[in-house]
């Protein structure tokens, strides 16, 4: 009989997303297009087909293999072996054990044993492990000069780190919609909504997201849509708390 507990770790590595209003333990793909219920100690596999979910079609390749994984099992000394393996070196100095002064480590990879320890804490909890940035990930973007020809810099971090960290933070369930694109002679900007799951609360909570990108020799229209869309939701990450010490200022 397959327990909630056993069928996490393998969710969690796969990307699936676990709805927290739902009559059975249901976890779906990240388009949820696809699910699996645990039902009577069971795996059902379902489609969401207009809201509704659809249990006399087979499912997907992706969905047959995590039952497979889930319904063959393994022995609880066997899994803890798996997980210490999983585990990158510089999880034991991680921000789980973290002192509140310290920063943060982001791994390059979040392994499923890493994400199932992270999916234990409430999301403000893991937001608040990337409020301060690594030295190594805070850019400078030349801004202008001040009135003796100095060059003033302006600290940013990255979009693909700021994304890794909110994969971290939210356990991937997060998105930006309603996007906007206005195109104009010197530039593009986006405006839209950002939106991340706390688990704590069992909903969405969104920030505006903004972000602009400048036309010009080096950017033609489509390259300064994806950097318009990357600022935006850099910008609503930053008034979730994501890397403050940067974006407020502070460094």
């Amino acid at each position: 009989m397959i327990t909630e507990e056993q069928i996490i770790k393998t969710c969690i590595g796969r990307h699936m997303i676990k709805l927290s209003i739902s009559t059975y333990p249901t976890w779906m793909d990240t388009n949820r297009q696809e699910g699996i219920e645990l039902r009577g100690g069971q795996i059902i596999p379902f489609w969401n087909k207009d809201g509704q979910r659809v249990y006399d079609q087979p499912a997907s390749e992706h969905i047959v293999e995590i039952q497979k994984i889930i319904e063959g099992g393994k022995d609880e000394k066997s899994a803890k072996v798996e997980d210490k393996k999983d585990e990158p070196k510089q999880d034991k100095t991680n921000a789980m054990a973290a002192k509140k002064e310290d920063v943060a480590a982001l791994p390059d990879f979040l392994t499923s044993a890493l994400m199932s320890k992270w999916a234990k804490m409430t999301t403000t909890d893991r937001i608040l492990l990337f409020q301060r940035t690594p030295k190594d990930k805070i850019k400078y973007l030349v801004v202008g000069k001040d009135e003796r020809g100095v060059k003033q810099e302006a600290p940013y971090v990255v979009g693909n780190y700021m994304f890794r960290e909110a994969n971290a933070a939210f356990l991937f369930d997060w998105y930006l919609s309603d996007a906007v694109i206005t195109i104009c002679p010197t530039g593009v900007s986006v405006v839209g909504t950002l939106h991340g799951y706390f688990s704590e609360y069992n909903k969405y909570l969104s920030r505006p997201a903004t972000g602009y990108q400048e036309l010009n020799k080096k950017v033609d229209t489509e390259m300064a849509k994806k950097g318009a869309t990357t600022d935006a939701i850099k910008k609503g990450l930053s008034l979730f708390g994501f890397n403050s010490d940067v974006y407020s200022g502070e460094v």
